[in-house]
């Protein structure tokens, strides 16, 4: 399991607000796939 795996887990347990820390993240140097961001954000 990665960041975003840790941080969908982080989500249903209601202990962050995932679209919130995926914009920060991507704010960061972080390479992350769009259609995986578009995908998590969409469970979310």
């Amino acid at each position: 399991m990665g960041v975003l795996g840790v941080l969908e887990f982080a989500n249903r347990q209601q202990k962050v607000d995932l679209p919130q820390v995926v914009s920060k993240l991507l704010q960061t140097n972080m390479k992350i796939s769009p259609s995986l961001i578009e995908s998590l954000l969409k469970k979310a």
